[in-house]
Order: C-alpha cells, then structure tokens, then sequence
C-alpha cells in the first residue's frame, strides 16, 4: 500500500517535500493538500504559511494560509476527496540548488478570467516552455481605463492552445471564459473558453 505524504507542520509551517511537476494536476493547474491536513491538523495548530519544497529542481513555493483557505475547493479527484487550489497564487519562495540559480522565464501579470470572464485585446506573441510545466503564454495588449495600454499574460491550457493556433500575432482576439464544463468522454472538469479573432482596427495616427 502506498504511504501517503501528509507533510508536517514545523511552528507555525506547514511544510511538503513534493515532486511539482508531478504533484500538480496540470489539466486544471491545481495543487491538492489531504483532507486529515486541512481538517485536522489545521484545526489544531495555528498555521500561517504553507511551503512545498521541490527537491528535484530545488526550488521552495508558498502560500499564505489565509490566501488558500479563501480559494481551495474539497472535491473528489483521484480515489478520495482532497482540498484542491490554483497553482496561480504560489510564490517562488526560494532556491535550494548550491550556488546555481535558474533563470526563468518572466511571467508577469496575468489575466484572471475567474474574476473577469472576459478578455478583449490584440495578440502581441506567442511564448512556448513557460513556467514550470512548459505551457504556452499568449501575450496581449490590452486598453486599461486607469493604466492606459498594457500587456498581459494568458496561460494556455488544452482548449486555448489548440484555438490559438489559428490566430495570428497582431490580430483582436476576445476570449469568454464559459466556467468549468465536463467532458463527455473522460467524465473530467476542463476549464472551458470561447475565442473569437478579427484584424486588428487601424490606429489613427
């Protein structure tokens, strides 16, 4: 029987050596914890920061507890309900490679679709191998009513990556972002988007 890696708290830590890249569930970009954690370890210590340590490629991510209380969801993925986050609001809270530091590629602001569905700019590139699963990040320029023009970032998943690549750089793309939807044939939650794509209008000068 497999043991399970339940982690440990150290004072006010909770702390989980963790292969990343096999850890996250990269259809959704979720990361779990184990219910007997949430439920009663939580209960029991006062815990404020959670840190995954990825010993395979030396790097350390957090979160505040308070942050992941707010966005978790306990559902039922694999054989039995853990609480399950986006891997978009860890942080990068360290190296542990000796001397040598990775320099990876810059992310920069990226567009929450949960909070604003819909997104309406000009495609300016297209980025492969970002992040540590290697995804695609569309990069679009976007018109801010307080911050003017700006550029930000889209991460790729299934369903965007095979719209995207029947849109050009420099054309107005607008992406609905339609919740999560499960598919008929695996019976498994993908987020799911509509992508509409036209020239982009001519600037006046």
């Amino acid at each position: 029987m497999k043991k399970i890696n339940y982690g440990f708290i150290d004072k006010d830590v909770y702390i989980k050596k963790i292969d990343f890249n096999k850890a996250v569930i990269w259809k959704f970009r979720e990361l779990s914890i184990h219910t007997k954690v949430v439920e009663d370890w939580f209960m029991q210590y006062p815990v404020r920061l959670l840190r995954f340590i990825d010993d395979v490629h030396g790097t350390i991510y957090e979160i505040p507890y308070e942050t992941v209380r707010k966005i978790w969801e306990k559902k039922k993925v694999g054989q039995e309900e853990q609480y399950y986050f986006s891997i978009a609001y860890l942080k990068k809270g360290g190296i542990m490679a000796d001397d040598w530091e990775k320099i990876e590629a810059e992310t920069g602001e990226t567009w929450d679709f949960e909070a604003s569905p819909e997104l309406q700019g000009v495609l300016v590139n297209k980025e492969e191998h970002v992040g540590p699963n290697d995804s695609m990040m569309y990069r679009v320029q976007i018109e801010s009513d307080t911050e003017g023009t700006k550029e930000i970032g889209v991460w790729g998943n299934t369903v965007l990556d095979g719209r995207f690549k029947k849109v050009e750089v420099g054309e107005e793309i607008k992406l609905v972002y339609l919740g999560k939807q499960k598919s008929p044939k695996t019976n498994r939650e993908y987020h799911a988007f509509d992508v509409f794509h036209r020239a982009a209008p001519m600037k006046k000068v």
